[in-house]
């Protein structure tokens, strides 16, 4: 193997593990409120809902950062004070929709409540690529008809923090709210706490590159100059 071709493939190899993404991880009690989150490549984009519209539709709520975590804002709740900011199911049902940049696997969510409340929750998911707007959507319209897919997961005990995962491959965007029926033990209240989850193997996760990664990469191409330059003198 010539050293010209020994050398441009090893940058390659190089290169191609610096791209390499790690897991997904993201506090929300440690950043700012912001449009958007990143982890490993990933830009996640939280919007609040609550069925306050019309007929009990998908109408925008307002999404807030607490000490905890997420919480939401529905039109219903005038003052919006403790505990009617956090996500809950208390006359009103409050959600709040992830969006991902990429396909993620298996996504594990951290719910923490704001007092000695339960942490039912409910989700959809979906898997499909296509961005839609569910403003003015019912919840049953969500399965029946936009591709998303309900489950949900009870947590015993009342006023403790509730790890749970929303399972699947290839997730494209999240639904979570509390309980929205069925509830035996109590309304639940909590803040959406932490996000942790996977890319799925042989996806590029889009974005810009890293610092480290730009580094490294002039620095290959630099060596790839003095070694040209290094041939032309030899010839």
């Amino acid at each position: 193997m010539k050293i010209s071709t020994l050398f441009i493939s090893a940058m390659t190899v190089l290169l191609a593990g610096a791209a390499t993404a790690g897991p997904i991880h993201i506090d929300f009690t440690t950043n700012n409120l912001s449009s958007t989150f990143s982890s490993a490549g990933i830009t996640v984009t939280p919007t609040a809902f609550a069925n306050t519209g019309v007929g009990g539709v998908l109408a925008a709520a307002t999404l807030g950062r607490y000490s905890l975590g997420l919480g939401v804002c529905n039109t219903q709740e005038v003052n919006c004070g403790s505990p009617d900011h956090q996500v809950d199911n208390s006359r009103q049902l409050d959600f709040v929709l992830f969006t991902f940049s990429g396909p993620v696997n298996s996504i594990s969510f951290t719910v923490t409540p704001a007092g000695n409340y339960d942490t039912d929750v409910t989700w959809y998911s979906r898997t499909l690529a296509s961005v839609i707007n569910i403003t003015g959507s019912s919840l049953s319209n969500l399965t029946s008809n936009l591709g998303y897919t309900q489950g949900g997961d009870d947590k015993a005990g009342s006023g403790a923090a509730h790890t749970f995962t929303v399972t699947g491959s290839g997730i494209t965007s999240v639904l979570l709210g509390a309980k929205v029926s069925g509830n035996t033990d109590g309304l639940d209240y909590f803040k959406i706490t932490s996000m942790d989850g996977s890319i799925p193997s042989g996806v590029t996760p889009s974005g810009v590159p890293e610092p480290s990664t730009m580094a490294l990469l002039g620095g290959a191409l630099c060596s790839l100059g003095l070694f040209r330059r290094f041939q032309s003198s030899r010839s």
